[in-house]
Formats: structure tokens, C-alpha cells, sequence
């Protein structure tokens, strides 16, 4: 059970991606309530960045209604990680 602010716990260590993050133009709500762990497994995944899915797998886990709006639109490069 996490006793810290989960957002402040992974900055401990993360503190230039806060930096960065903080003047981004656009920032990611989750990232901003410090809920890391949403997209990031703290201790263990076999991706990259601890990332829990990879390509729009890991955006489609919360953007349900965006997965209907991509089928839908004509395919264009990258069509295999949009979070690149």
C-alpha cells in the first residue's frame, strides 16, 4: 500500500520529467494528478519506460470512445505506435 503521494514518489527520482513536464504546452490530466501508475507500472513490465501496453493499446485503455473514431478514419504512418 502506497503512503506517499504517488506523483511525488515517482519525481523522487524522476525530477527532469517533471521539469519538462512543467512547461509542456499540453499536458496528460492523468500525469497532472500525479496518477503515474495508470500508464506505468512501478516496479515491473517487459516494455519500455515500464510502460503497461504498448502503441494505442495503452492510450485505447482509457480513451474507450477513441478506439470506434480510429477504425472509422483512413490509416496513415505510424500506424503502429501513435505515441511516438
Amino acid at each position: 500500500m502506497l503512503v506517499a503521494d504517488p506523483g511525488r514518489t515517482c519525481f523522487k527520482c524522476h525530477a527532469k520529467t517533471e521539469k519538462e513536464a512543467a512547461g509542456a504546452k499540453s499536458k496528460h490530466q492523468t500525469f497532472t494528478s500525479g496518477d503515474c501508475s495508470k500508464c506505468h507500472g512501478p516496479h515491473f513490465t517487459k516494455l519500455k519506460q515500464l510502460v503497461r501496453a504498448s502503441g494505442p493499446d495503452l492510450c485505447l485503455t482509457c480513451h474507450k470512445g477513441l478506439k470506434a473514431e480510429l477504425a472509422a478514419e483512413p490509416k496513415h504512418q505510424p500506424t503502429d505506435d501513435c505515441s511516438t
